[in-house]
C-alpha cells in the first residue's frame, strides 16, 4: 500500500503532540466508565463486549484485559466524553456547543502483545481502533487490522472507511488527548 493512495494519507503530514494509550481500551476499563457514565446522564446504543467472544454488556470476567469490541464509533466518542469528566478533564465532543452524552445525536510494528519501540501494545493487530478522522459523507475512519484480517490489513496505516454505527468484535479503541 502506497502512501497517497486512498487508504492514506499523502506524507508528510505534521500533528502536534498528544499522548496516547499503551493499550486499547480494555472491557474491564470501558465497563467502570460506562457504568459511571448510566448513572451521570451518558446513554450508548451498544453495551460493549469482552474481546471477540464475550457476552454484550456483561460484567467483566477473567479476561477483562481483552480490548472491549462491539461498539460503533458514536460510542467511542461518547465514552471518550466520560473518561474524561472522570478524569478531572473537559470533555471535547461536542455537537453546537453541547458535550455529546448520547449515542443517539452523535453523529449531525508487529502483531501480538509485544510493545513497539514506542512502548505501544497491539498497534498493528488485536483489534482495529476507532479514530477522529473522518471520510466522505458521515463515514468515519478506524485504523489498524484485527485478529480476523489478512496480515496486509494489520498495518498501523490501514485505513478503513465505515459507517459510525458499525459494531464488530474487531473494532475498538485506544484514547488519545493533547498535551
Amino acid at each position: 500500500m502506497d502512501w497517497g493512495s486512498t487508504a492514506n494519507y499523502p506524507l508528510p503530514q505534521t500533528v502536534n503532540a498528544f499522548y496516547i494509550g499503551e493499550t486499547e481500551i480494555t472491557y474491564e476499563l470501558w465497563y467502570t466508565i460506562k457504568t459511571w457514565a448510566a448513572g451521570n446522564g451518558y446513554t450508548f446504543a451498544n453495551p460493549g463486549r469482552e474481546g471477540k467472544g464475550g457476552l454484550e454488556g456483561a460484567a467483566p470476567t477473567p479476561a477483562k484485559n481483552e480490548p472491549v469490541t462491539s461498539i460503533s464509533w458514536r460510542d467511542a466518542v461518547v465514552w471518550c466524553n466520560a473518561y474524561s469528566e472522570t478524569g478531572g478533564k473537559d470533555p471535547v465532543y461536542k455537537n453546537s456547543g453541547m458535550v455529546l452524552r448520547t449515542t443517539l445525536d452523535a453523529d449531525s510494528a508487529d502483531i501480538g502483545s509485544t510493545a513497539n519501540s514506542r512502548g505501544l501494545y497491539d498497534m498493528s493487530g488485536n483489534v482495529g481502533e476507532w479514530c477522529q478522522d473522518m471520510d466522505s459523507g458521515s463515514s468515519r475512519v478506524y485504523r489498524g487490522g484485527s485478529w480476523n484480517t489478512y496480515a496486509v490489513n494489520c498495518e498501523v496505516a490501514n485505513r478503513v472507511s465505515a459507517f459510525p454505527g458499525l459494531i464488530a468484535n474487531t473494532v475498538g479503541l485506544r484514547v488519545a488527548c493533547s498535551q
